[in-house]
């Protein structure tokens, strides 16, 4: 299945980039999360990714965290209006899972966009003082 856009499909294996991850704390107990060191997936929808995080269980990603810095608020809208237009019906994974997406804005002007198997999303990222989409 191809993907657009995504750098990251739900439902691959963590050997596709074992190579390319470093061992972050652990979000959730019983997942395993990862710093994407890659130099392949930089780039989202033509913005430059300031932090990857894969979160993984039993080898299988499940959650995707990509974390924009110093986003500025004409930029946010282009992003968050063309992530409405990119996911509409675009398939993140494998397996046919629910899957939920989710924008967050935080003080700083940086922006976090994640995607996830939807049971998933919300418990992997605190949401406190910050606006979400």
């Amino acid at each position: 299945m191809k993907q657009k856009n995504i750098p990251f499909q739900l439902g691959m294996e963590y050997e596709n980039w074992e190579f390319d991850l470093e061992i972050l704390p652990d979000r959730l107990e019983g997942y395993d999360s990862y710093l994407y060191i890659g130099k392949e997936f930089n780039y989202f929808m033509n913005y430059p990714t300031d932090k990857t995080e894969l979160i993984f269980i039993l080898d299988r990603l499940v959650a995707v965290i990509l974390t924009f810095l110093n986003i500025k608020v004409n930029d946010f809208k282009q992003f968050y209006d063309r992530l409405q237009i990119e996911f509409k019906n675009n398939n993140l994974s494998q397996n046919n899972e629910a899957i939920k997406t989710l924008l967050i804005a935080d003080n700083e002007n940086t922006i976090y966009f994640l995607y996830g198997v939807s049971n998933l999303i919300y418990a992997v990222f605190p949401l406190h003082n910050k606006a979400y989409f």
